[in-house]
């Protein structure tokens, strides 16, 4: 009963996880390639479902990782067989961090500026979801300036930074796997 008062606490979520994961489905039984993007998606579902919690307590799932599985579902309904390698990638990550760690989860991300070996304080944070990117998802900055923190669905990211007119080079890393990612962005 919490988890459905949760839910309906928070009004810019209109599916549930097994909604969004029926979508990429329905979407993957509609191509020939889509059967890599049907696998990993049961696969997923088994866990979102409890299978690898190993004793551990269910906990609901996140609106930002029910907004990636549809943000998932879109990618492959718009643009089919081009989408496969983009959606089974993000798919692999979001099964290997539940099998981890036992369930749909954010992903602490801490992100830090250096020059050289030297902490540098005070760029702003930019980063974009990398599925997402070819289908205009909008970049999104994390509050305040470095160092900065973020929690994040599993994934690819896309981090830069930026301070005045200089930026730095974009930064492509995995977001799961780990209790916590720590993001280090070389200043140029």
């Amino acid at each position: 009963m919490r988890w459905c008062l949760f839910l309906l606490a928070l009004p810019a979520v209109a599916a549930t996880w097994r909604e969004e994961v029926a979508r990429i489905r329905a979407c993957a039984t509609s191509f020939p390639e889509g059967w890599r993007i049907l696998d990993r998606a049961n696969r997923l579902s088994t866990g979102l479902d409890g299978a690898w919690l190993d004793g551990r307590p269910k906990t609901p799932v996140a609106p930002e990782y029910i907004a990636s599985l549809g943000a998932l579902a879109a990618a492959c309904e718009k643009e089919k067989a081009a989408s496969v390698e983009r959606v089974a990638d993000d798919l692999d990550l979001k099964i290997e961090d539940c099998v981890k760690f036992g369930m749909a989860r954010l992903v602490p991300v801490e992100i830090v500026t250096k020059r050289g070996p030297h902490l540098e304080e005070g760029w702003e944070v930019i980063y974009e979801w990398e599925a997402g990117r070819k289908m205009g998802a909008t970049p999104v900055r994390v509050p305040g300036l470095t160092p900065g923190k973020a929690s994040l669905p599993p994934g690819i990211y896309i981090f830069r930074a930026k301070r005045g007119e200089a930026a730095t080079a974009e930064i492509r890393l995995p977001v799961a796997r780990t209790d916590k990612v720590t993001c280090e962005i070389p200043i140029p």
